[in-house]
Protein backbone atom coordinates (compact mmCIF):
# COMPACT_ATOMS: atom_id res chain seq x y z
CA UNK A 1 0.00 0.00 0.00
CA UNK A 2 1.04 3.73 -0.94
CA UNK A 3 0.92 6.66 1.27
CA UNK A 4 0.56 9.95 -1.00
CA UNK A 5 0.94 12.96 2.01
CA UNK A 6 -0.59 16.55 0.34
CA UNK A 7 0.90 19.44 2.56
CA UNK A 8 -2.17 21.28 4.59
CA UNK A 9 -2.31 24.17 7.16
CA UNK A 10 -4.37 23.17 9.67
CA UNK A 11 -5.63 26.16 12.43
CA UNK A 12 -3.24 26.08 15.79
CA UNK A 13 -1.04 23.91 14.36
CA UNK A 14 3.03 24.92 13.53
CA UNK A 15 4.28 25.32 10.65
CA UNK A 16 7.48 23.75 9.49
CA UNK A 17 9.54 24.18 6.14
CA UNK A 18 12.63 22.41 4.13
CA UNK A 19 16.11 23.83 6.07
CA UNK A 20 17.87 24.02 2.62
CA UNK A 21 15.79 25.86 0.19
CA UNK A 22 16.73 23.82 -2.64
CA UNK A 23 14.55 21.23 -1.33
CA UNK A 24 11.61 22.88 -2.52
CA UNK A 25 13.02 21.74 -6.11
CA UNK A 26 12.28 18.25 -5.00
CA UNK A 27 8.24 19.18 -3.75
CA UNK A 28 7.98 20.70 -7.52
CA UNK A 29 8.65 17.24 -8.67
CA UNK A 30 6.65 15.13 -6.61
CA UNK A 31 3.33 14.33 -8.59
CA UNK A 32 1.76 11.67 -6.55
CA UNK A 33 3.70 8.93 -7.43
CA UNK A 34 5.70 6.73 -5.34
CA UNK A 35 9.82 7.50 -5.65
CA UNK A 36 11.80 4.86 -5.26
CA UNK A 37 14.68 5.94 -3.30
CA UNK A 38 13.43 9.28 -2.40
CA UNK A 39 14.98 10.83 1.29
CA UNK A 40 12.57 13.21 2.99
CA UNK A 41 14.51 16.54 3.46
CA UNK A 42 15.02 17.78 6.70
CA UNK A 43 12.83 19.73 8.13
CA UNK A 44 13.11 22.81 10.07
CA UNK A 45 9.87 24.71 12.55
CA UNK A 46 8.72 28.09 11.92
CA UNK A 47 9.41 30.37 14.78
CA UNK A 48 6.52 32.63 15.46
CA UNK A 49 6.61 35.85 14.12
CA UNK A 50 9.36 34.97 11.41
CA UNK A 51 8.70 36.25 7.79
CA UNK A 52 8.17 33.31 5.62
CA UNK A 53 9.53 34.66 2.47
CA UNK A 54 12.25 37.25 2.69
CA UNK A 55 10.74 39.50 -0.60
CA UNK A 56 7.67 39.59 0.58
CA UNK A 57 6.36 42.93 1.55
Amino acid sequence: MTTIHQFAVSEGQEWVLPADENAYEAFSSLDGRSLEGWEPPVMRRVEEGERLYSDFP
